[in-house]
C-alpha cells in the first residue's frame, strides 16, 4: 500500500512540474525580444532637399514665332492638329474685295496647319446692326473683325467675351503698346489686334524736293505754294474731327478721356491745339470744300504739293501716277508732337460662339504670325502692330506701310467708350462755326463741351 501511495505522489509531482515548466515557456516565449544594449550612433538631422517645380510651359510656333499659350489653347491646338476635332468657325469681315481675298488665301494655310479647324470667311455689309441682331437671338460669328472703336460699345452690352483668360504675358508682348491700349477697355482685353490706320503727310515729290522734317520747314512748303489766285494751295485737309484732332493732342488736349469719362473739349490745351491748326495750317487751304473729295482731288491735279491723309487713298493716288511719300506729321517742336488719332483693327470674339478655344487659336495665329502680317503688309497695304514685323528689315522697303508704320507709333487710339458717340457731333459742328467765321475757338469748343455734357448727363 506504501508504495501505491509513493506512485501517486510521484505522478502529481510529476504534473506540477510539467505545468510549471510550460507555463514557463508560455511566459517566456510572450515577451518581446530584447536585443543588447549598445551606445547609439547618432545620425544628424539633415531636412530632405526638395527640387523646385518647374511650371509646365505651353508653346505654339506662329510663322517665325514661338510663344507661351494657356494649357487650353495649346491642347486645342494639338487636337485640331492631329484631327481629333472637326470644327467650323465664322468670321465676318466687312472690307474690300481685293482685301477679301488676300485673308481667304491666308485662311487656307491655317487650315493646312490645322486641319481639324476650318473657318468660314463671310462678308458683311451692315456689319454692326448685323452682328448686334444676330447676338441678340443667341446667334452670329465666332469673330468679326473692325477698327476698336467698336469695342465699348460690344462690351458694355456685353455681346463680345473679354481674352484675358487666353493670353499670357508673353503674347501681349508682341503687339505694339498703342495696339494693345486700343485693344483694352475696362481693364480687359476684348480683342486681337493686327493692323491699324491713321492720317500722315503725303508729298508729291515732284513738287516736293525735300520732305519736311519739322513743321517748320512744312509751312514754308505751303507759303511757298499756296497762290489761290492761280488756283494753287499751301496744303490739302480734310477738316473734321479725326483729321483735326492731332493738333489738339499735340499741345496735351484731348475730346473725351475713356478712364474718367469726361470731354475736354474746352480744356486750355485742346483749344491751343485747334487755334494752332487754324492758324498755321487752315489758311493755307481751299476753304470752299473742306471735305475729303474735293481735298483729294486738288492733290491729284498737282494743286497742292503735300496732302493730309490715310492709307484709304493710296490707291488713288497711285492711279494719278504720282510719285509720293508718306511720313508721319512733322513735330512742331522736341516736345510738341502732331499725334492725330488712329484706328486699331482688333478680331473679337462673339459670347455665343460654341468652339471659343478654336476661334481663340485662329485668331491669335492670324494676330501672332509675322508671315500672315508680313503678307498683309505687302499685298495689301495693311499696316502692322506686330513688334516682330516692325522690326522687319523688308519693311523699309515698302516705303509706304513704313510711312504709316511711324505715324501709328505716335498716334492715339480713338477712344472706345460709347460715349463717344456723343462727342463727334458737337465737336464736328464746332469746326463748321469756326469754318463759316460764327464763332471764335473758344466760343465754338465751350459751346461744345456743353453740348457733351448735356448728352452724357442724360
Amino acid at each position: 500500500m506504501g508504495s501505491g501511495i509513493n506512485k501517486t505522489l510521484a505522478i502529481v509531482i510529476g504534473v506540477v512540474i510539467l505545468i510549471a515548466v510550460v507555463g514557463i515557456i508560455i511566459y517566456m516565449t510572450s515577451q518581446p525580444t530584447t536585443t543588447p544594449t549598445t551606445t547609439p550612433t547618432t545620425t544628424p538631422t539633415t531636412t530632405p532637399t526638395t527640387t523646385p517645380t518647374t511650371p509646365v510651359e505651353y508653346k505654339l510656333k506662329f510663322g517665325d514665332l514661338e510663344v507661351t499659350v494657356t494649357k487650353e489653347i495649346y491642347e486645342v491646338a494639338q487636337k485640331a492638329k492631329n484631327r481629333q476635332i472637326d470644327v467650323t468657325i465664322t468670321f465676318w469681315v466687312s472690307m474690300m474685295p481685293f482685301e477679301e481675298d488676300v485673308i481667304r488665301n491666308i485662311i487656307a494655310n491655317f487650315t493646312a496647319e490645322y486641319p481639324g479647324i476650318k473657318v468660314d470667311l463671310v462678308h458683311k455689309d451692315g456689319m454692326k446692326d448685323a452682328y448686334q441682331t444676330q447676338v441678340d437671338i443667341g446667334r452670329g460669328p465666332d469673330l468679326l473683325t473692325w477698327a476698336h472703336d467698336w469695342t465699348g460699345e460690344f462690351a458694355d452690352v456685353p455681346t463680345i467675351v473679354p481674352l484675358d483668360q487666353y493670353l499670357t504675358s508673353d503674347i501681349l508682348n508682341q503687339y505694339v503698346d498703342s495696339a494693345l491700349k486700343a485693344a483694352s477697355y475696362d481693364n480687359k482685353i476684348w480683342g486681337l489686334p493686327w493692323a491699324a490706320e491713321t492720317v500722315a503727310l503725303v508729298c508729291n515729290n515732284a513738287l516736293v524736293s525735300k520732305i519736311p522734317e519739322n513743321f517748320e520747314e512744312l509751312k514754308n512748303i505751303m507759303q511757298q505754294y499756296h497762290n489761290p489766285a492761280a488756283d494753287k494751295y499751301g496744303i490739302s485737309y480734310q477738316v473734321d474731327p479725326y483729321f483735326v484732332s492731332a493738333w489738339a493732342h499735340a499741345f496735351g488736349g484731348y475730346y473725351f478721356d475713356d478712364a474718367t469719362k469726361r470731354p475736354g473739349v474746352n480744356l486750355t490745351e485742346t483749344v491751343t491745339g485747334i487755334k494752332f491748326f487754324y492758324e498755321n495750317v487752315y489758311v493755307y487751304l481751299y476753304q470752299g470744300d473742306l471735305g475729303h473729295d474735293a481735298q483729294l482731288n486738288l492733290f491729284l491735279t498737282g494743286k497742292t504739293p503735300c496732302i493730309v491723309t490715310g492709307p484709304w487713298d493710296i490707291k488713288a493716288i497711285r492711279d494719278a501716277g504720282i510719285d509720293f511719300t508718306v511720313t508721319p506729321l512733322p513735330k512742331i517742336s522736341e516736345t510738341i508732337v502732331a499725334k492725330p488719332y488712329s484706328g486699331v483693327k482688333l478680331i473679337w470674339l462673339n459670347k455665343n460662339s460654341q468652339n471659343k478655344e478654336a476661334a481663340v487659336l485662329f485668331a491669335l495665329w492670324f494676330t501672332l504670325n509675322n508671315k500672315v502680317i508680313q503678307k498683309l503688309a505687302e499685298v495689301a497695304g495693311f499696316v502692322p502692330v506686330l513688334k516682330a514685323v516692325l522690326e522687319w528689315e523688308g519693311l523699309s522697303e515698302l516705303p509706304v506701310v513704313y510711312g504709316y508704320a511711324k505715324a501709328v507709333e505716335g498716334s492715339i487710339p480713338m477712344p472706345s467708350s460709347p460715349e463717344m458717340n456723343y462727342v463727334w457731333g458737337p465737336v464736328s459742328d464746332a469746326l463748321t462755326a469756326i469754318n463759316q467765321g460764327v464763332q471764335t475757338v473758344e466760343e465754338a469748343l465751350n459751346y461744345a463741351q456743353a453740348q457733351i455734357l448735356q448728352k452724357l448727363s442724360g
